[in-house]
């Protein structure tokens, strides 16, 4: 099942295999392109797109698309054993804020070295905004019906949150 949020505060509850999914390019001034996968939910007859959504994060290249895709595709299809060797740490956000540092670090997340250093003061300037982005929205809580629907049960081996991480990322 396929779970999405509404604007309006609603949520929409879509079998994973009544959902059409498409590969989106947006271009920028500077003709950079980034690639995002869209969810679309087609009205009875499949001719038009009733509602949309989109699934991940944007990216630059194909090869990210693909394999963004490949891991929830692989999740729906196949169920978390097929994927959770995929998933090294998990951000410890659960029902709070990410705090500025944790945003920085995710910022910082993709550098090494040389590298690292050159991009740390493009980082601190964009971590301003991504901290005042996430004072300024609200922590999303999804509905007692879709946390019942979606409940682990006790003793699940796939559990993978933050407590499952190395101790220094806790």
């Amino acid at each position: 099942m396929v779970y999405k949020f509404s604007v309006k505060g609603t949520v929409l509850a879509v079998p994973w295999e009544q959902v059409f999914f498409k590969r989106f390019a947006s271009a920028t001034k500077d003709n950079s392109a980034t690639t995002f996968i869209m969810g679309l939910i087609l009205d009875e007859e499949r001719q038009n797109v009733v509602e949309a959504f989109t699934m991940g994060s944007q990216v630059e290249t194909n090869e990210e698309l693909l394999a963004q895709w490949e891991f929830y595709r692989s999740y729906m299809e196949d169920g978390p054993e097929a994927v959770i060797h995929k998933v090294h740490y998990c951000m410890p956000l659960e029902n709070k804020r990410e705090s500025y540092f944790q945003g920085l670090n995710r910022l910082l997340a993709n550098f090494s070295g040389i590298f690292l250093w050159i991009m740390l003061p493009f980082c601190l300037c964009v971590s301003i905004g991504r901290w005042i982005a996430m004072r300024t929205c609200r922590v999303s809580k999804w509905p007692k019906e879709v946390e019942d629907a979606c409940a682990i049960e006790p003793g699940d081996p796939y559990v993978k949150d933050y407590r499952s991480n190395p101790k220094d990322l806790q």
